[in-house]
C-alpha cells in the first residue's frame, strides 16, 4: 500500500494534530471568529466600566446641584436614561449620557430631574418645577 494511502480517519487525526510532539491533539488554535468575539466581550466590558465611572460622575454633580438648589437627593441614585454619540466643542465625538433622578423640596412630593453628561463633563442639570419650602 503506498504510503499516502491510508483511512479518512488517519488523515483528519494528523490534520487535527494528533501527530503532533504533544502527541495529544490539544493544541489551541484561534480563529478569527475567536479574536473577534473575545474582541468585542473587551469592549463591552471597557464601555461598561467606563459607564460607571461617568455615572459616579453624574451622581456627584447631581448631589451637589441639588445640595446648593436646597432640594434633597431622593434615593442616592440616577438611572441611566439613555445614551448616543455627539461631537463635543474641539469636535472629538463624544458619549453623550442622559440620566433621570428625582428629589424632594418639601419632604411630602417627589419631583423629577435629569442630568446630561457629554463625555466626562456635565452638560445640564435640570429640575422641574416644584414648591419651595
Amino acid at each position: 500500500m503506498p504510503e499516502h494511502a491510508g483511512t479518512g480517519a488517519d488523515w483528519l487525526k494528523s490534520q487535527n494534530g494528533a501527530g503532533s510532539p504533544a502527541g495529544n491533539g490539544s493544541d489551541m488554535n484561534l480563529d478569527l471568529v475567536d479574536v473577534v468575539l473575545f474582541g468585542a466581550v473587551a469592549l463591552i466590558g471597557l464601555f461598561w466600566w467606563r459607564s460607571q465611572a461617568v455615572k459616579e460622575l453624574a451622581f456627584q454633580a447631581t448631589r451637589n446641584h441639588c445640595a446648593s438648589m436646597g432640594v434633597q437627593l431622593l434615593d442616592d441614585s440616577v438611572v441611566l436614561r439613555g445614551f448616543w454619540f455627539k461631537r463635543n466643542s474641539h469636535g472629538e465625538l463624544c458619549v453623550r449620557r442622559s440620566y433621570l433622578f428625582e428629589f424632594t423640596s418639601t419632604g411630602d412630593e417627589r419631583y423629577h430631574g435629569g442630568t446630561v453628561m457629554l463625555g466626562t463633563r456635565v452638560e445640564t442639570i435640570q429640575l422641574a418645577p416644584h414648591r419651595l419650602n
